[in-house]
């Protein structure tokens, strides 16, 4: 739930994304206002207002928002278009659809990160796709102090289509956990400066497996002995048997379960597993040193 402390800071946005329910944009506002979270602006992500749910949704909103006595709160509606074409979206139904939302929603979430804004993001009209690509953004850029929310209502006030959800009624907005990749490190930090949401996943990408082959590397020459490297690099690379291993390195199968009983045992304390490490893991966890040392692609599992 919304915690009811006040919280005396500016420049405070609320992100949401309309679909045929004008509610859901009223309702989010109002229970920010009654948990007194301060709002400044409020910005409508929406689809082709020639769509007549959509027209309807807009025109009852505006109505709502005119009359409403909420307390300075600007209101900027932003119309979803495609920027090859200028083609307004008229739904989510392609690929190529629910990327053009992705780069909006990121690039207008990083303008106000950049401007000092604090944001609530609460996705909580339209389709389902806006509420996935929303929470994507917000793992890129937000900061400990914004939200992410979850509008949920049920009972006479969903019926009734009310704008305004009254103290007795079942609304209530419940805060999503979001993992904070730009706070993560320094170098994470950087993918602010990054104006393509893909490209920011991309850097995100690499450096996971950056840090992931740094571990295993480290894993395999601090942790291991050279006799233990061979009978690993054998294991990982060509998914050999105790037998077939204990053939190519001419050793005996009791030796080779010795050295990899040992190396399970280490890898269990070095990587911080609460049980001991299987052989299945092992692989997976040393993989990508032996991939990238053979110089393949290797892949963020």
């Amino acid at each position: 739930m919304i915690p009811t402390q006040a919280i005396h800071r500016e420049n405070t946005t609320v992100f949401t994304t309309l679909g045929s329910e004008a509610q859901v944009i009223t309702a989010t506002l109002d229970l920010l206002l009654r948990a007194r979270q301060p709002v400044n602006r409020l910005l409508v992500f929406h689809t082709d207002p020639a769509l007549a749910p959509i027209a309807a949704s807009l025109q009852r909103l505006q109505e709502d928002l005119s009359t409403h006595p909420y307390p300075a709160i600007q209101v900027f509606f932003h119309l979803l278009q495609d920027g090859e074409t200028a083609r307004p979206l008229s739904d989510f139904d392609d690929r190529r659809s629910a990327e053009v939302f992705f780069a909006a929603f990121y690039r207008t979430l990083r303008e106000a990160k950049q401007a000092g804004q604090r944001v609530h993001v609460c996705p909580a009209g339209g389709r389902k796709t806006m509420a996935m690509y929303a929470m994507a953004a917000a793992q890129l850029l937000f900061d400990e102090d914004d939200h992410f929310w979850q509008l949920f209502s049920s009972g006479d006030f969903l019926q009734s289509k009310r704008m305004h959800p009254a103290p007795a009624d079942d609304a209530q907005l419940v805060e999503v956990p979001v993992i904070h990749w730009g706070l993560l490190s320094p170098v994470m930090s950087m993918l602010r400066n990054e104006e393509d949401p893909f490209a920011a996943i991309e850097q995100i990408r690499a450096l996971r497996l950056r840090q992931k082959w740094q571990l295993a590397e480290a894993f395999i020459q601090q942790e291991l002995t050279p006799a233990q490297r061979a009978v690993v690099a054998c294991l990982v690379t060509d998914g050999l048997s105790d037998q077939q291993i204990a053939e190519r390195l001419v050793l005996s199968p009791r030796t080779i379960e010795r050295h990899l009983g040992d190396a399970y045992s280490r890898a269990t304390q070095f990587f911080g597993f609460s049980e001991r490490v299987t052989r299945a893991q092992l692989i997976a966890l040393l993989q990508i040193y032996y991939s990238m040392q053979l110089g393949e692609t290797p892949h963020d599992n």
